[in-house]
């Protein structure tokens, strides 16, 4: 079996100490408030930080777009307008990128929409999700569509940025061949709706250290609507031994909601310290910092974007194939 990817030595495509970008690229943000778990406006924080132009929001009403932009702009002087049509907003402000952020039932029409008018596109995880008999042909089309173009589609899903933290307080995992993944997770969010907030964040670690793979004989234990653990192993082919991988999910409305993950053994559990937010991994006494992985997520789209980074459609379709193995076993 191959060694994990070292992603604590990930040299990401805009170093941290170069937060301007070569030319201005201008963002539009679909969905930017944050109702519950949403983070539209943390996405724009992001965007803006490393020296993109938020340039329009839109929302689903004029009042809910307006304040929206009012937020940004109180919160993190992002100035820009708002719209309650996507179509109109990308007619008049020509993007660069947009970002969708949108409950996840509009994903698709919000992706289209974008493959339509030629632009990148962050997508908030699951990339999409709706009743369709071919979800994961629909979802190879959707990103053919993007890499014809050129252009760069890709999901919100942070939580590989911390691999670098977790190797720093596990060293020795690093040179390790993975064996057995963990998570906690505590989606806003009950029922089926765990699965679809929770599952793309371990598949994305899966992506991540070891690649593309197929989730085998998924089992769900629930305990009432709000507890759920999921097991399943990721095969990656006859030559490779599978991993054994569990999420343990448990309902959590309000921030900041306890999270972790173990990998062959070893855990980091996730710290917030309040007020400023800060993030730590402990374990057994001992921790580390870390640092905001959607802050290094959208750092890095923008810099697979100066590259010329094309759309891979390989993982987007493997997570909607191990969504929907996922789905089933919870339903």
């Amino acid at each position: 079996m191959a060694r994990p990817r070292k992603l604590a030595a990930k040299r990401f495509a805009l170093p941290a100490n170069r937060p301007m970008l070569e030319s201005v690229t201008r963002v539009l943000l679909i969905g930017a408030r944050c109702r519950r778990q949403g983070i539209g406006e943390h996405v724009a924080r992001w965007f803006a930080h490393a020296g993109a132009t938020v340039c329009a929001v839109v929302g689903t009403s004029p009042e809910t777009s307006a304040a929206a932009a009012a937020t940004l702009l109180e919160r993190y002087g992002i100035d820009c307008r708002a719209y309650s049509s996507v179509e109109q907003a990308l007619e008049r402000e020509t993007p660069d990128v947009v970002a969708v952020c949108s409950p996840y039932q509009y994903h698709r029409e919000h992706l289209e929409l974008s493959r339509a008018a030629g632009v990148h596109c962050l997508c908030e995880k699951p990339l999409w999700w709706e009743d369709h008999p071919q979800r994961v042909a629909a979802t190879e089309r959707l990103a053919e569509g993007f890499a014809r173009q050129g252009k760069l589609l890709a999901t919100v899903t942070q939580w590989p940025f911390t691999l670098a933290a977790f190797f720093e307080l596990h060293p020795a995992v690093r040179e390790e061949c993975l064996k057995s993944l963990s998570m906690e997770l505590a989606p806003s969010r009950s029922g089926r709706n765990m699965v679809l907030d929770a599952a793309p964040h371990v598949l994305s670690l899966l992506e991540a250290l070891v690649g593309d793979g197929d989730v085998i004989a998924p089992t769900a234990r629930w305990q009432g609507e709000r507890h759920l653990t999921l097991e399943f192993r990721w095969g990656m082919g006859v030559d490779r031994p599978p991993v054994q991988v569990s999420l343990v999910l448990t309902t959590c409305e309000r921030p900041p909601r306890p999270a972790g993950y173990t990998i062959n053994g070893r855990k980091a559990r996730r710290e917030i310290v309040l007020p400023q937010y800060d993030m730590l991994f402990t374990d057994a006494g001992r921790q580390v910092p870390v640092e905001d992985p959607l802050k290094l997520l959208v750092r890095d789209f923008l810099g697979q974007i100066e590259l010329g980074t094309q759309t891979n459609a390989a993982p987007l379709a493997c997570s909607i194939r191990a969504l929907e193995l996922l789905c089933a076993a919870a339903a």
